[in-house]
Order: structure tokens, then sequence, then C-alpha cells
């Protein structure tokens, strides 16, 4: 189980499993991927954004 900040169909901050999170399909098919460049933000900062 994880908790985080989901930028989807809604901004919502809240628990979901890898399981979901690895059977998630976008555009064309495409799944997920970690941001190798990703730097840990404030959440106040992203949801200003």
């Amino acid at each position: 189980t994880c908790y985080g900040f989901v930028d989807g169909l809604e901004r919502e901050l809240g628990y979901f499993s890898l399981d979901e999170l690895e059977s998630v399909r976008g555009l064309f098919g495409l799944k997920v991927e970690r941001d190798l460049s990703f730097k840990p933000t404030r959440l106040s900062k992203v949801k200003v954004k």
C-alpha cells in the first residue's frame, strides 16, 4: 500500500496499491513510469500549480 498525491481524473491525496498503479494504462496503452528526475517538493507547492 502506498500513499501519495494523484493528478488524474481528479487531484487527490490518498492510498493506492502498487498493483493498481502497475495496471494503469494511459494514452496509447502506455504504462506509468518512474520519473528519474523527480525532486521531492512540498505538497503546498504542488497543489498551487
